[in-house]
């Protein structure tokens, strides 16, 4: 549905159970469910917050080892 702006709360819960249910197949050595659910939530997420969305993720470049050719 378009223009259906939902709480943020409802969205965390759905994160959570995701989050609870890819945990759970782990332990399992299971399938994971997909990703894109979640990726889709939080985009979701952040369009509430007004935050610009990331292109790339500075957290991991500054903490991955540099690998020099």
């Amino acid at each position: 549905m378009i223009g259906v702006v939902r709480d943020r709360g409802p969205i965390d819960s759905e994160l959570r159970l995701g989050a609870a249910l890819r945990r759970a197949a782990r332990e399992r050595s299971g399938p994971l469910p997909s990703i894109g659910v979640a990726d889709a939530l939080l985009d979701e997420r952040r369009e509430l917050t007004g935050l610009p969305r990331l292109t790339r993720c500075v957290i991991c470049r500054a903490t991955r080892p540099s690998h020099k050719r």
